[in-house]
């Protein structure tokens, strides 16, 4: 089997006089820490005496983890802030372009909005017109039955030759008016909000809730 980076490290780590050296005192103690009875003043005092030896050799224990950890997540953190200036760009362009792309989706929706309005109101007058005719005829007015032709709206997910972009939509909210808020949410806790929105709450006083579509 491979060796990995992590059992390399802890190779490492085991083969270490301190961490021997360490690991040994622990085994002591717990076997000295089984044979202890405190039955009067004196043995209550040694058991006291041991629980300070116990708190020195588990300081020892934690400031050697710091000598072995302290410099890998220093690396971990300038490794992670390497990669972010390198994503950075990129996560800029997504917005640019995202931004467009939910721009040009909302004008599509509207345009179907619009035009499912437009034939609503044709069948409407339709329907008025057959009416009004039975009306001079004398006849009985037809049943309102509007055949509603559907639009179809723009697709929320588009698949292109590199992947798939979907468009969704969520919930926001937004504080208007702190006084008006409840009291269990008068110091405006943004993660708490943000939890009831998303689980279907829509009327909370002082917050505009709303929809925002989000790539």
């Amino acid at each position: 089997m491979a060796t990995t980076a992590e059992n390399v490290e802890l190779q490492v780590i085991e083969q270490d006089e301190r961490v021997q050296e360490l690991t040994q005192g622990s085994l002591e103690l717990i076997e000295r820490a089984e044979g202890i009875e405190i039955v009067n003043d004196e043995t209550d005092l040694d058991a006291a005496e041991f629980l300070a030896q116990v708190k020195t050799a588990r300081k020892r224990v934690d400031e050697l983890r710091h000598w072995f950890t302290d410099p890998l997540e220093t690396q971990k953190k300038n490794i992670i802030a390497r990669f972010k200036s390198t994503d950075a760009p990129l996560e800029q362009a997504q917005k640019i372009v995202g931004g467009k792309h939910l721009a040009y989706q909302r004008v599509q929706q509207e345009a179907a909005r619009k035009e499912q309005e437009r034939l609503r109101k044709l069948a409407e007058a339709k329907q008025a017109r057959q009416a009004q005719r039975a009306e001079d005829k004398g006849l009985e007015a037809p049943p309102v039955v509007i055949p509603m032709p559907t639009i179809q709206a723009p697709p929320k997910t588009i698949h292109t030759a590199s992947g798939s972009v979907t468009t969704r939509t969520v919930w926001r909210h937004e504080v208007l008016d702190m006084a008006a808020l409840p009291d269990e949410y008068k110091i405006a806790d943004e993660v708490k909000l943000g939890k009831v929105v998303r689980a279907g709450v829509r009327e909370i006083p002082g917050v505009r809730i709303y929809e925002e579509m989000v790539v």
